[in-house]
């Protein structure tokens, strides 16, 4: 009996004593029905008293104090504490943000300062007012701004909001003010993402006002992010060197339509058989093939952006060029003009190109470059006439004759008074592409003595056409255009198969 009560009286006094060092409420001085607010009030006013430049040798009292508010700020770890107490906490892990250590000393956790800078402590609680001990503020001031930069600041919410509405790329880099790391990379960090102004946007996220937010975001600062236009999941930059490993990260995950031109074969296919209006770039640096990475997708739906290498000079020699050191774009309308009108790419003109681009573009539309021209199987491929293109589609098919002369220079000038309507205006040989002409019940072969020329006018998608039955003069042709597109002549005959044209330029003779 009497063992039994000594027994009881020491477990009484263990569970009192536990409690007693583990009380977080106690140590904030606040009831255990306190407001997520009461909770921060408290922590502020004793913090302020506990702040070891304020009063020195109280820094295990402000471990701990800092400890407990870690926990009580959390309804996560609230709600285990409350449950379970700090053996509860235990078992999910060390608490409190990605640069505070633990050790245990028997039921209870204290707050470790080893491994970091104890400065980086305080400015994660953002504490208002300046400390009594004036020398510590005075040797590490915060000198982080992205005033005057590339660099938007954003809260939480922003980030959430920018993340699902990407035009190419989005970086968000999160830092802490007075963190010594933070500050050694501030420099390499903003010098290099200037350079690519204009072709990605970058955030950045201040940990010591959105620390709830970091603990939950990433493991430590600095930590730089990238989402692009493909992928819901981000990219992370595992380096802490922010100049060139930053620089050939971004290229490396830059989005990009850009093609690449090795010959001059290439180089000619490229200019004559783009459905869409194309430009092509001599690019020296990688910097700069980053940039047009970027430009490439943005005009992705309106133009084709080709580039060849400075390394190639065989291929480069065919422009009347201006030597660069940086990227220099030709819109090139055909390869009997290789001097057309360029513009250089640098680091400071993004948007200045993206302009020019756009009003070539235009140009492009209004002088119909390009409208009447041969199909070939690139455009097919590409939709031109193919089984998904709604357009009106009008084909002038040629067996050689030369009768076709006239009316083929004639359609020239006919396409280009259709430049505003949903129309094209193609040739094609009958003689080469006999699984093309077969779709409309016609022969790849015509006698000497007659001509088998035919003006047809058909929509993939619908998968009819009309064949022409006037004699082939422009003024039929043209009135037969626009009875098409009013709807007085109707396609009325089906496709007999989808019409295929064989590609004869990789042929070897």
């Amino acid at each position: 009996m009497y063992i039994s009560f000594h027994l009881y009286i020491a477990v009484i006094c263990s569970f009192y004593i536990s409690e007693a060092r583990s009380d977080y409420y106690s140590i904030l001085g606040v009831k255990k029905n306190a407001t997520d607010r009461e909770i921060e009030k408290a922590f502020r006013k004793k913090a302020k008293k506990l702040h070891p430049d304020a009063n020195p040798g109280n820094e295990k009292a402000f471990a701990e104090l800092s400890n407990a508010y870690e926990v009580l700020k959390d309804p996560s770890k609230r709600q285990t504490y409350d449950m379970h107490g700090e053996e509860g906490l235990k078992q999910e892990g060390p608490q409190g943000h990605p640069y505070q250590h633990y050790y245990g000393d028997g039921g209870h956790t204290f707050f470790s300062f080893e491994g970091f800078d104890f400065d980086d402590v305080f400015t994660h609680f953002n504490f208002g007012g300046g400390s009594k001990g004036g020398r510590r503020e005075q040797q590490f001031q915060s000198n982080i701004s992205f005033e005057n930069t590339i660099v938007e600041e954003i809260c939480p919410k922003t980030y959430k909001n920018s993340i699902k509405n990407i035009r190419v790329l989005n970086l968000y880099y999160f830092f802490m003010s007075n963190s010594r790391t933070c500050q050694a990379a501030h420099k390499g960090f903003v010098d290099t993402i200037t350079k690519f102004k204009g072709a990605l946007n970058v955030y950045a996220l201040n940990c010591d006002k959105h620390s709830n937010f970091c603990n939950k975001t990433v493991r430590s600062v600095p930590h730089l992010i990238a989402h692009n236009n493909t992928s819901p999941d981000p990219v992370v930059f595992e380096n802490d060197e922010y100049t060139l490993k930053l620089e050939i990260w971004l290229h490396k995950i830059m989005p990009s339509e850009l093609v690449e031109i090795k010959d001059y074969k290439h180089l000619k296919d490229f200019i004559e058989n783009q459905p869409i209006t194309h430009v092509v770039s001599i690019v020296k640096k990688t910097l700069y093939l980053t940039l047009l990475k970027s430009l490439s997708v943005y005009v992705k739906s309106k133009i084709k952006i080709g580039y060849i290498r400075a390394s190639n000079k065989e291929l480069i020699s065919n422009f009347n060029k201006s030597r660069t050191e940086t990227a220099r774009l030709y819109h090139i309308q055909d390869l009997e003009s290789m001097d057309e009108k360029s513009i250089e790419l640098n680091s400071e003109n993004f948007s200045d190109v993206l302009l020019w681009l756009n009003l070539k573009q235009n140009e492009y539309k209004k002088k119909g470059v390009g409208t009447y021209k041969e199909l070939t199987k690139a455009l097919l491929d590409s939709g031109e006439c193919g089984p998904k293109d709604n357009q009106f589609c009008f084909i002038f098919i040629k067996y050689g004759n030369r009768a076709e002369h006239s009316l083929h220079e004639e359609l020239s000038n006919i396409s280009k008074k259709y430049i505003q309507d949903a129309v094209k205006i193609r040739y094609i040989s009958a003689a080469n592409q006999h699984k093309f002409v077969s779709a409309f019940g016609l022969s790849s072969r015509c006698p000497a003595y007659e001509v088998c020329s035919k003006f047809i006018a058909f929509r993939g998608k619908r998968r009819k056409f009309k064949i022409m039955k006037s004699p082939l003069t422009a003024t039929n042709v043209q009135k037969f255009i626009d009875d098409v597109i009013t709807n007085l002549v109707s396609l009325d005959t089906i496709l007999l198969h989808d019409p295929r044209i064989i590609d004869y330029s990789n042929d070897e003779f």
